[in-house]
Order: structure tokens, then sequence, then C-alpha cells
């Protein structure tokens, strides 16, 4: 039979509120009370139902992390470095997957409707337009979301200046000697939106000449183009690896360079310089952490936080 409470006051002689204190370290609880009675407990085998004591207080102490999957550095590192980080908060990090499907997505925001955690962080590979958020803001439940701005405004997002970062890469590929450039983008969200804006003002501006192609389409280059110095600039290394089989595993260019977010092309002799823009995760899931803990007092007004880009470094 499971230990209560009333066991346990029984036992020690005294009442079940003053039990209840000393179980959760209160100093209203004289020290040698606490421990005499946290000593019992032990010996008793007690465990506290954590159900019933959130029914009381109104918190679960879990909050959600909704990824797409766990194989994309972007939505890997912040999970790790936000576990540890709220843990020492007090609070655990669930990670729940949707797997990049819109139906998945919108059942897990109707569950947080249910109060199922205390608030959650997100990483929406698609925007999604869900009715199921609106419940959520209706009720100001603490949403916190990471690297992508959804299609909502007054919303709390942490994400990489990816201003600066582009701007640095594509200035490191040109002190490298490209003379031409291929920008291999995803247009379905506001982080590949804002590197491809960026990246074609800072081109446009330095007289350079650039392709912009889509990631999900094979778009033919002109002759001429193929016979310069060429920079690929993506925001993924599965980009730069699925332009350089159509293009230039059979003809290469005098100078090929990648220029990536987070990770370099597996097969780095394939290219003669290679960059890599690595993010923040770190300081992205303590910020991220820091903020949600202040929308769940109820102190914290939306806003965007851009954090600086780690380094740049060059493979080869």
């Amino acid at each position: 039979m499971a230990i209560t409470l009333k066991n346990i006051s029984g036992i020690c002689g005294v009442d079940i509120s003053t039990v209840s204190r000393a179980l959760r370290n209160d100093l209203r609880v004289k020290p040698e009370t606490r421990r005499f009675i946290q000593k019992k407990a032990r010996e008793l085998g007690y465990r506290p139902n954590l159900a019933a004591r959130n029914l009381v207080s109104g918190k679960t102490l879990n909050l959600w992390m909704i990824l797409s999957d766990l194989n994309n550095p972007v939505d890997r590192e912040p999970a790790q470095f936000l576990s540890r980080s709220l843990h020492l908060k007090g609070y655990e990090l669930l990670i729940t997957l949707y797997h990049a499907e819109a139906k998945k997505f919108n059942h897990l925001l109707s569950r947080l409707s249910q109060h199922v955690a205390d608030g959650a962080f997100i990483i929406p590979s698609l925007e999604y337009s869900a009715p199921a958020y609106l419940p959520l803001f209706q009720n100001d439940f603490p949403l916190v979301f990471i690297d992508r701005q959804p299609l909502f405004d007054n919303c709390t997002t942490v994400t990489t200046d990816n201003k600066a970062a582009v701007t640095d890469l594509l200035r490191k590929c040109l002190d490298a000697g490209a003379d031409r450039f291929i920008i291999i983008t995803e247009n379905d969200n506001s982080v590949s939106r804002l590197r491809l804006k960026t990246a074609i003002e800072f081109l446009t501006r330095n007289n350079s000449a650039f392709i912009q192609t889509d990631a999900n389409t094979v778009r033919e280059l002109p002759p001429k183009f193929l016979t310069g110095n060429i920079a690929l600039l993506g925001s993924s290394r599965l980009d730069i690896e699925k332009y350089f089989q159509i293009f230039f595993s059979r003809r290469r260019p005098s100078l090929l360079i990648s220029a990536s977010f987070d990770s370099p092309p597996l097969n780095t002799a394939d290219f003669n310089r290679i960059f890599v823009a690595r993010q923040d995760f770190e300081s992205i899931a303590e910020t991220a952490a820091d903020l949600m803990l202040e929308k769940i007092s109820g102190s914290h007004q939306a806003e965007t936080v851009e954090i600086p880009r780690k380094e740049i470094i060059e493979i080869k």
C-alpha cells in the first residue's frame, strides 16, 4: 500500500500540513523537525503524488519542445542545451515530434490547450497557419519560438542574427576569390527568406554576379556562369551537396567554394575552400529558457531576440 502524508503524520506525531511543508523544505518548519520528517519519509519509501500536487499549484513543472525531427542540428542542439538549463531552474523538458506533418503538429498544439505543460518551445519547419494556435494565444499560454518566426504577430522568438552571419560568409567567399555566387534557398520559413534577401542585397551592392535557385528545384545554369570562380551559399550542407552532384561532379570550375550554416559538406575534397557559420545554440537556448520563465511569471512582453553567430570556421 502506498505511504501517504497521513501515515507519516501519525508516525511523526505532527499534523499533515507540517509533513507537507517539511517534505518541500519549507522554512516555516524547524530544521530539526524537517530532518526528522524527511528521514522517516525515506525509511517508509514515501513517493509524492505529483498529479495531486500539480492540481493544487496549477503547475506541472514540465515544458514541451515541439520539433519536426532530431536529425537537424538546428533542432537537436537547442534541445540538448535547453534540457540542461531548465533542469537547473527546476523544470523538465519533454521533446515532442511532429515529423513535418501538419495534422500531428495541430494535434500537439491542441494538447497544449489542455495544460499538459506550463509552456512550450517550438521550432516550426513549416509555417502552418494552425487554428490550434488561437486558443493558446487567447489564453496567454507561454510560447517561445526558436530559430524561426511563425506567421503571427506579437510572438516571442529567439534566433540567430542571420543578416550578419550571411554577410560574414559572403565576405569570406569574396576574399577567397569568388566572383560568381549560387544562392540556394528554401522559401518556406522566415529564416530562409531573410538569408536570401540579405545575400541578394549584399551581392548587388558589391556588383557580384549571382543566381538564386530554390533548394527543391533544379534550375539549369548558363554555361558561361559555370566558367568563373563559384561560391555555393546554402542554409544546409544538404543543399550544397545536391547542387554539387547536379552541376559540378563532372565539370569543375577553377575555384569552387562552399558556404553553409552549422555543418560542412560530407566530402570536403569536392571543394577548394569551405566556410561554415556556426550558430550559438547554447546562448539561444539559455536566452529562450530565461524568456520562458518570464512568460510563465507574466512579466515578459513579446519580442524577437537575435543572438550573434558563434563563429565562422574554415574547413580548408
